[in-house]
């Protein structure tokens, strides 16, 4: 009884991790493409 929120809570924290991941790789992708755009101006 305890196994599913236990493999529930384990799925969640995989995730919020892949989650925040992909929020990090597409803040670096806004502020590399921010440098290149200015850059060019």
């Amino acid at each position: 009884m305890s196994a599913a929120p236990a493999r529930r809570s384990a799925t969640l924290r995989v995730l919020s991790g892949d989650a925040w991941r992909w929020a990090m790789y597409d803040w670096a992708n806004s502020a590399f493409a921010l440098i290149v755009m200015t850059s060019f101006v």
